[in-house]
């Protein structure tokens, strides 16, 4: 069999996957948001401007960007470090792994409960403080979300780190030491240029669940939380509840439009020099 004809096969399943889930159904979304959803007459760009000019969407997406400029960096470093850390293999590093993953397997509701439990007007950590205060309703409910989705999701992508960290040689690890390399140059030197691909995996994975941090907050805080934690997804939720059909459309085009722009322009920064080089190296094996 031919190779191209075999590989076609083996790709024909995902790539029909792909196209009957997820691209005719953003297709058909794109078309419907064009219409409005009461009489079904089209109305051109009337449904995006209505949502660009809503102020609760406006909330919304400034409180989700603001969340994933600080949710992404920190979740990379930490999950970063804690692979690092607990790259060897012994007893100990084992345990504190498991530990660190097991808020990843909670259900949302215990989490939820946990939450709620710890951060309440008479929870655990007014307790402990001796002071009433309000960490869900008054400023601070922004670093409790980012603590909350930290602590659930730190372990996922600790694992992924890992698992890049396995893929490098211990030969090249084994000749840094021999060479007099410490600990600090050998991860700066030789374990990060060897990451470069696995850190645009967590890049993206983080990126696409910075817009998944609403099951935990929308069942501590409902419907309406405090103005610093009213992501995208209540916005859409609340669209949803009125049957406002329009303007879950065009909102989730921008969305949809955002996301990829921005993963593009990650991925042109990251790779972007390397294609060049890969058409020359390529053209010159050609000659």
């Amino acid at each position: 069999m031919n190779k191209k004809l075999f590989r076609f096969l083996l790709l024909f399943p995902s790539a029909a996957g792909v196209m009957i889930f997820w691209a005719v159904p953003f297709v058909r979304l794109l078309i419907s948001s064009f219409y409005l959803s009461q009489n079904g007459s089209f109305c051109g760009l009337h449904n995006y401007m209505e949502v660009l000019s809503s102020q609760s969407f406006r909330l919304a997406a400034g409180n989700t960007v603001r969340f994933m400029a600080f949710s992404i960096p920190v979740m990379l470093a930490v999950s970063l470090c804690a692979a690092v850390l607990l790259s060897e293999k012994t007893f100990l590093n084992l345990w504190m792994k498991e530990g660190i993953i097991l808020p990843f397997v909670l259900p949302a509701t215990a989490v939820s409960i946990f939450c709620t439990v710890l951060f309440d007007h008479n929870g655990f950590a007014n307790l402990f403080l001796k002071h009433r205060f309000d960490w869900l309703g008054g400023d601070t409910s922004f670093w409790v979300l980012l603590f909350i989705y930290a602590w659930k999701y730190i372990g996922i992508y600790m694992l992924i780190w890992l698992s890049g960290i396995a893929n490098v040689p211990l030969e090249l690890r084994d000749a840094a030491y021999l060479d007099g390399a410490g600990r600090w140059q050998y991860v700066r030197n030789i374990l990060l240029p060897n990451l470069k691909q696995v850190g645009f995996i967590c890049f993206v994975f983080l990126f696409i669940n910075s817009f998944k941090v609403f099951r935990e907050i929308y069942l501590i805080t409902g419907n309406y939380p405090n103005k610093k934690i009213y992501m995208l997804q209540h916005i859409f939720n609340n669209w949803f509840a009125d049957f406002a059909m329009d303007k879950m459309a065009a909102g989730a085009v921008l969305s949809a439009g955002a996301i990829l722009l921005c993963l593009l322009i990650v991925y042109l920064l990251i790779y972007g020099r390397m294609i060049p080089e890969k058409i020359l190296s390529r053209n010159n094996k050609e000659r």
